[in-house]
């Protein structure tokens, strides 16, 4: 399993009962890219890289990437870091 810097390999995983927080903006963002709530929680659950995200936009909380494998493409979840319940930023299949 691949880890993000200063992550060991046995880090946790987020715990199936914990459900993440969507805004509309996300909601919008996954019904362009196809994307659904039940994907983006297997990744948080199944991830094998967790790197941080390069910053955005000034002031902008910062964000983790959590990639993972789900019904045989990449998914990309962008989580604001430190957020509890995970905040969902968004998410994107990787190369599109």
């Amino acid at each position: 399993m691949e880890s993000g810097p200063g992550e060991p390999a046995d880090a946790p995983k987020a715990p199936d009962r914990v459900k993440p927080r969507y805004i509309a903006y996300t909601y919008r963002r996954m019904a362009e890219r196809g994307i659904t709530e039940e994907q983006i929680e297997y990744v948080l659950r199944n991830y094998d890289t967790r790197r941080p995200s390069p910053p955005y936009r000034n002031g902008e909380k910062p964000s983790e990437i959590f990639i993972g494998d789900c019904d045989g493409r990449r998914l990309k979840v962008y989580v604001e870091r430190d957020s509890d319940p995970p905040f969902i930023k968004t998410a994107v299949w990787e190369g599109d």
